[in-house]
């Protein structure tokens, strides 16, 4: 109707779709970080598990503030660990273990450049520089 005024005249629109633009980018952008881990972006293990701190802003996480980051990397190791697992389970990093799977089962290592790459340590999703 004849109220309402153009998207492109508001103000408030503009700014608030700005600030989320501005976030979003910045997400992307930053090095690891807790806030960015409460996203699940450009998020490491160990960034991930001292997001626990962040307990007012975990409401608003996918999932998983303040625990084992589950990265693409955790594929390999679970594979590696598939045969000796019963059929239908998994092997899931936990905080007791920091991470890390159980010895004994000949994994690839952590300091491996499939597991630790772009200056994290373990599984990630962070971006190259």
């Amino acid at each position: 109707g004849t109220f309402r005024r153009n998207v492109l005249t508001n103000i408030g629109v503009n700014v608030v779709y700005a600030l989320f633009l501005f976030t979003l980018g910045w997400l992307l952008l930053s090095p690891p970080t807790q806030f960015n881990c409460v996203f699940r972006v450009n998020c490491d293990n160990t960034q991930s598990m001292e997001a626990r701190d962040l307990t007012p802003l975990a409401l608003f996480s996918a999932g998983g503030v303040g625990s084992c980051f589950l990265g693409p990397q955790v594929k390999i190791w679970q594979e590696e660990m598939q045969p000796a697992m019963p059929p239908g389970k998994y092997w899931l990093p936990n905080t007791t273990t920091h991470c890390m799977p159980p010895p004994g089962y000949g994994t690839t290592p952590l300091t491996s450049s499939e597991i630790s790459q772009f200056g994290c340590e373990g599984p990630n999703n962070r971006f190259s520089q």
